[in-house]
């Protein structure tokens, strides 16, 4: 989850060397891709020497969650729905016998798109809740199987497993979709207490339209991000003091010089005017400012959309 505001570190000036052996030592260890992926030098020749440090910046600040790094987010924010799940214990051996209860009648979904598609993040972890959280694979459903199931027996818990939420309109759009002339997961929900959505990464404004939207819907995400994680909200932590008055002019005039403005369909700070320095090893959402993936005209990406 979110951080309290008054621990969180502040953003102070780093230096381009010191920058470039960090990412250097990232894709040493791992933590970032080799540079046919993920190419920091080729990045930042992208921009003019007075911007030079506002890219810098940017580099340093941007969050690459890699393939281990997700699954570890997955399992533990699973594995904190153990709480709600065991609240009524009376002792510690009930409080396990409730887990393990839970755990083996647990159906696993998805979501998807607003338009479904096979390329949805939401098939690659239902892979991993079989992979990782040790779910047998008959009771990884489709949406539409799981929904078949509530309709049998309400009371089996369901979860929903993402890696981000963005404005948390596919979650909407799965949980008002009909599968049947008249159900959905929202007119289910009354009867189906346990319905819990684990995304790995979820911003304030996904969560507040699900709490309006799906109120029923249990949503426990792994890391919660509010405007502070905004490059050009003017309560950023992104940016150190010396650069944060002109940061947004920046991050515009070089969005207008790639292309971005005029060409890219959610506009130059990406959905919802989202503007986060974020990725996943196996996407990249679309409220990633769009200055780290663009790769058209002359544009050199840091990291590619897939």
């Amino acid at each position: 989850m979110s951080p309290d505001p008054a621990n969180r570190l502040l953003t102070h000036d780093v230096t381009e060397r010191f920058v470039d052996s960090k990412t250097q030592f990232f894709m040493d260890v791992q933590l970032w891709p080799l540079r046919q992926h993920m190419d920091a030098h080729a990045w930042l020749q992208n921009f003019r020497p007075h911007e030079r440090p506002f890219a810098i910046n940017l580099l340093n600040v941007f969050l690459y969650y890699n393939e281990p790094l997700v699954d570890s987010l997955l399992y533990g924010a699973v594995q904190r729905l153990s709480a709600p799940v065991v609240h009524n214990a009376d002792n510690p051996r009930h409080a396990r016998t409730l887990w393990r209860t839970f755990l083996d009648s647990l159906i696993i979904t998805y979501v998807e798109g607003e338009t479904p598609n096979p390329a949805d993040s939401g098939f690659l972890f239902a892979r991993k809740a079989r992979q990782i959280l040790a779910i047998p694979e008959k009771r990884i459903v489709p949406p539409s199987r799981a929904l078949d199931i509530l309709l049998r027996a309400p009371q089996t818990p369901l979860l929903f497993v993402d890696d981000f939420v963005g404005s948390g309109n596919q979650m909407v759009a799965t949980w008002r979709r009909s599968h049947t002339p008249t159900t959905t997961f929202h007119s289910l929900a009354e009867l189906s207490p346990t319905i819990f959505y684990v995304p790995i990464i979820a911003t304030k404004i996904g969560l507040t339209a699900l709490t309006t939207q799906c109120p029923r819907l249990r949503v426990c995400p792994a890391h919660v991000l509010d405007d502070q994680y905004s490059l050009t909200s003017p309560s950023s932590i992104f940016w150190p003091d010396t650069l944060k008055p002109d940061a947004r002019s920046f991050l515009l005039e070089a969005s207008r010089r790639a292309g971005i403005v005029d060409g890219y369909q959610y506009g130059w700070q990406g959905f919802h005017d989202l503007a986060l320095p974020l990725a996943f090893y196996h996407s990249v959402p679309d409220a990633t400012l769009p200055l780290f993936f663009w790769d058209q005209y002359d544009w050199q990406p840091l990291i590619r959309r897939a």
